[in-house]
């Protein structure tokens, strides 16, 4: 192996961009320890349909309460079944419980190509099918989600799927009845998650989008909480002067604010009992939010505007793009035969390359630029704690792994790079985070961004 010293160096794949480490790190996952209890027979929804129709391959089973219909690996069935199931749960544990309104019977859709998922829905369900890989609607007996999977379901899979799932949690516990903020905040409130080792973390506050919606509250784009409040259900939030991307910021930020703070969090569930129960806009909000000092729509704009001003990133999202690109880096080096011995050489040797990564989140792509001294280091945080850094040392997974045989005693061994002091995104406290490398079969390496 050729273990230099790079700094300064030029090497042959400057401006790399390799596929997002997010769809490969979930492959990677549904390929360990996921492949059982899918049953792929024939059952009481139907046989398969006929050879000359869309979605011919699809088989349909039962899976641990959802009726689940789909033409994928079972393998990668159960996996996606897990997710929707995993915010079922977290929205169990955060926002109620609550019970249906009745008896439903939750039905999951899944297809390996789209324009299946596009006829089947269209000439099946009378279902014009969405632009996103995700849609909910309801069922004679229940409520459906439908997903077109990508080939490498990523990130961006990832999110749709999660605010795929919370409606899909809704509609048997709210109907239609939720108004637009309460909809849309929720669905983006709990797609915006990041999964970590065996946990998911949702309500994760984006920099990029943070940034935005400040920018909005002080350019007076937003909407007014009297307008946005009044609005009927399913009515759209419809204003010239503010765009979607805003639109959604500032639900997701309302439903952010409702739920960070213990009384606001308790109001909020209340409201959502009134709902659950049958009361109606703006009755279940009026007895929910009766004798706070919010209660009002100003009031509540107020201390919410304080909120957004004050917000901070998840710290945890800044430390795991950080890490992605060290880890991405250094597969890059890697392929060229080279390792760094140390985080100082790993930084100059991406800036020489011109190294570049992008990662789709949250519905923007964020580009991770090594020529930018910024993303190498850990931004400031909070002020009243120890700011944030990295540390590496050399790698105890792919030390076993050539131990076992595993990964060639001469090829490229990465550094493992992880974090240290990380605060924020994971609750108050410190949650280290590390890169975990892992020696593939085809003798290439894949990595995890994990708990330290």
């Amino acid at each position: 192996m050729q273990q230099i010293d790079l700094i300064g160096r030029r090497l042959r794949c400057g401006g790399h961009r390799p596929r997002s480490v997010l769809a490969r790190a979930t492959a990677i996952v549904v390929g360990l320890g996921l492949g059982l209890g899918f049953d792929t027979a024939p059952s009481a929804l139907g046989a398969p349909p006929a050879p000359d129709r869309p979605w011919a391959d699809a088989r349909s089973g039962s899976y641990r309460g959802l009726l689940v219909t789909g033409d994928l690996d079972p393998v990668l069935v159960r996996a996606i079944a897990d997710r929707i199931l995993e915010v079922h749960a977290q929205a169990d544990a955060i926002l109620g419980p609550l019970e249906p309104r009745g008896p439903i019977e939750l039905e999951v859709l899944l297809f390996a190509e789209r324009r299946d998922f596009v006829e089947v829905l269209r000439l099946e369900r009378g279902i014009v099918a969405p632009t996103g890989p995700v849609t909910v609607f309801p069922t004679r007996t229940g409520t459906a989600l439908a997903a077109a999977v990508p080939a490498e379901p990523g990130q961006a899979f990832f999110e749709a799927l999660r605010a795929g799932a919370l409606r899909h949690w809704a509609e048997g516990r709210f109907g239609t009845d939720l108004s637009g903020w309460v909809d849309e905040g929720l669905a983006t409130w709990f797609g915006r998650a990041l999964a970590i080792g065996d946990r998911t973390v949702p309500g994760l506050c984006d920099r990029t989008g943070l940034v935005a919606l400040q920018e909005a509250i002080l350019a007076d784009t937003t909407i007014p909480f009297d307008e946005y409040l009044a609005l009927a259900p399913g009515e759209p939030a419809v204003r010239r002067t503010v765009s979607d991307e805003i639109r959604l910021e500032q639900a997701w930020s309302m439903i952010d604010w409702m739920l960070s703070d213990p009384g606001r969090r308790e109001a909020f569930r209340r409201y959502l009992r009134l709902m659950n129960g049958g009361y109606r806009e703006p009755e279940a909000r009026r007895r929910a939010f009766a004798g706070e000092a919010w209660e009002l729509p100003a009031p509540m704009e107020t201390s919410w505007l304080s909120f957004v001003t004050d917000r901070r990133p998840s710290g945890v999202l800044d430390a795991h793009d950080r890490l992605v690109l060290f880890a991405e880096g250094q597969r890059m080096l890697a392929a060229d035969g080279l390792a760094a011995p140390d985080l100082d050489a790993l930084r100059g040797a991406l800036d020489a390359a011109g190294f570049v990564h992008e990662i789709e989140r949250f519905g923007r792509t964020r580009r991770l630029d090594a020529a930018d001294p910024t993303w190498l280091e850990m931004p400031p945080g909070d002020p009243s704690v120890r700011r944030s850094s990295f540390e590496a040392a050399p790698s105890r997974d792919l030390e076993r792994a050539v131990q076992r045989g595993e990964y060639p005693q001469d090829a490229p061994r990465p550094l493992e790079i992880a974090t240290k002091d990380l605060r924020g995104g994971l609750g108050d406290a410190v949650v280290e985070l590390r890169i975990r490398w892992i020696a593939l079969e085809d003798g290439t390496l894949g990595y995890l961004i994990e708990p330290r």
